[in-house]
């Protein structure tokens, strides 16, 4: 029954002077670490991490709840045996152990499984079931009624709630229980807050400029509950505080191999997770400042939805956070991107239909974007080729259909097996060459993006127009005369520690963007220490510039990790006053 370690069954104590972790074998148990240096954990009770749930304090930190077997039992997961659990209280720091809910010796078959502790502290939230055995736990195969029990023990009450053995239950800040059916592979993809200590934390997805894949990085949103942070059931109608970006200090995520994510607030210390579910990583660390530790609000606009796609491009203004020395040298982008005379070139077939107009030295943002796109491997990739037709709009849809490549003699390959992949501003879906339509994870989508956005990769690929990201000096690492002397490396990052360098290179007007390289990071820096042959980092070329609709766009991109380089190559570019909606709806969907 010993499970990864999930990061959200740490506990961080009110207080911010220890934190609850699950020990495994060969004696489960909940631990409490204080965070004085040389301090030894100190073992709170016998427990296993039952469904994944966490232990949990209450407000005042003079107790700890959490979820333990039967006084002796040993569970097997082959067993047809019943299991037996209780949601138990331990008396800190007499370590007084209570069995609560069920009591012991009240019935042969029912378990229950602790699963929050309400904001006042009165009550918790419990899930039952009888006839649990250890073949059926291990499996995940079984269901939980929800109940309420006062936190002192008494009968409970039915909430009439069922909760799938994946899914999670919580209270929300004002104190009402929060269902959620499945827990899904990446935890908070949606921009959905939940309760975290005296915080409130959403996480949400982000994708990351010079990657063209996903890196398994969250960024976060940190917020007071309503009421405040200290806020109980009262907090009821108040408005919550403002959303500010969580941003992790260099020193903390240049050390980690993957950001680590916040799990719980106290004051003005927060709990961090870092690591794999494997070999977890806890961090406590103070906040720089204010409820996020950074002074700037998340955008308002940003959307509650499955994916977070911030592609706002608004007509040329500079959005992302930059040091002021680096004003001129952004401007001075701005300028190179824009086309001699905002004249209209390029290919035949790339001349846009129905473009906006524009006014002077400012090309004007399309509505939408549709381009027709060839992709050629090269290195390990040679000979691969497909073709491809994108359509995006200026508010965050996007459909990539996979064409059949053309073979010799005019023959057509079939079709690939995801034909479409889409985001519809609500939901991703992807749609079988056969014709069948599923639901696309978040993550996956991602990647395409990273790699098929034409707004992101030829309108603005610089990063000018993304509000999340933020630009530095690159000290001690200018590309030097062997570059062409007056060419230029800035360090980008984002909030969730992603970071890079923007290499520009002289052109009319000012410095375009030559390429992005950042570090491979996570499963992809995993595999290059088992492989030895891939770089250490990646990259995303912009080549042969050409003009059009006033821009000055790349007409070819390569993308090298090592692994899979390949060259992407524009055919046609079309600008679009709108986009047909039904375009990014999975079939079937309806409006």
């Amino acid at each position: 029954m010993e499970r990864p370690q999930d990061p959200w069954s740490l506990e961080l104590a009110p207080g911010g002077r220890g934190f609850l972790y699950y020990q495994g074998r060969p004696s489960p148990a909940v631990m409490l670490q204080p965070v004085e240096a040389g301090a030894a954990a100190l073992r709170v009770g016998g427990a296993t991490p039952f469904g994944r749930r966490a232990p949990r304090f209450d407000p005042l930190g003079r107790h700890v709840y959490f979820t333990a077997l039967e006084p002796g039992a040993r569970p097997d997961p082959s067993s047809s045996s019943l299991l037996r659990t209780h949601a138990v209280r331990v008396t800190l720091p007499g370590m007084k152990v209570e069995h609560l809910f069920p009591e012991r010796g009240s019935s042969t078959d029912a378990f229950a499984v602790l699963l929050d502790v309400h904001p006042s502290g009165e009550r918790l939230l419990v899930g039952t079931g009888r006839g649990l055995t250890g073949a059926k736990a291990a499996q995940d195969d079984y269901a939980l009624e929800l109940a309420e029990v006062p936190a002192a023990g008494g009968a409970p009450s039915p909430l009439g709630l069922r909760l799938s053995a994946g899914g999670a239950a919580s209270y929300a800040p004002g104190g009402a229980p929060v269902v959620e059916p499945t827990a899904g592979a990446i935890r908070g993809a949606a921009l959905a807050w939940r309760r975290a200590g005296d915080r409130e934390v959403a996480s949400f997805l982000v994708p990351h400029r010079g990657s063209f894949g996903w890196d398994g990085a969250l960024t976060f949103a940190v917020r007071a509950p309503p009421g405040g942070a200290s806020a109980g059931a009262a907090g009821g109608g108040e408005a919550p505080g403002p959303a500010r970006p969580l941003r992790f200090a260099e020193r903390v995520s240049s050390l980690l191999p993957v950001p680590p994510q916040p799990v719980s607030f106290r004051g003005e210390r927060v709990l961090l997770c870092a690591g794999t579910r494997e070999a977890p990583i806890p961090i406590v660390a103070r906040l720089a400042s204010g409820a996020g530790g950074d002074a700037e609000d998340v955008p308002g606009d940003a959307p509650a939805r499955a994916l977070l796609l911030d592609l706002r491009l608004l007509d040329g203004e500079v959005l992302a956070r930059r040091s002021t020395e680096l004003e001129p040298v952004l401007r001075g982008v701005q300028a190179a991107l824009r086309a001699p005379g905002g004249a209209i070139g390029g290919r035949p077939g790339d001349v846009p239909r129905g473009a906006p107009a524009g006014r002077p030295g400012a090309p004007a943002r399309p509505g939408a974007l549709r381009a027709r796109l060839v992709e050629r491997g090269f290195g390990p990739l040679a000979g691969l080729e497909r073709r491809i037709e994108v359509t995006e709009t200026a508010a965050g849809y996007l459909r990539i259909e996979r064409l059949p490549a053309e073979g010799p003699a005019g023959e057509r390959d079939p079709a690939p097996e995801d034909a479409v992949l889409a985001f519809d501003g609500r939901a991703c879906w992807a749609q079988a060459a056969d014709g069948r339509c599923e639901p696309l994870d978040p993550a996956l989508f991602c990647r395409e993006l990273n790699a098929h956005s034409l707004y992101r990769l030829l309108l603005d690929p610089a990063g000018l127009a993304d509000p999340r990201l933020r630009f530095e000096p690159a000290p001690g690492r200018e590309p030097g005369a062997a570059a062409g002397g007056a060419a230029r490396r800035l360090a980008f990052s984002y909030d969730d520690g992603y970071r890079g360098d923007l290499l520009l290179e002289p052109a009319p007007g000012g410095l375009r963007p030559a390429s992005l390289r950042s570090p491979l990071l996570f499963a992809s820096e995993e595999l290059r220490r088992q492989m030895g042959q891939v770089p250490a980092e990646r990259s995303v070329s912009f080549e042969d510039w050409r003009e059009w609709n006033g821009r000055m766009v790349p007409h070819r991109l390569r993308f090298d990790d090592g692994l899979n380089p390949r060259a992407v190559e524009v055919q046609a570019l079309e600008a679009l006053e709108a986009a047909d909606p039904a375009l990014f709806r999975a079939p079937g969907s309806g409006g």
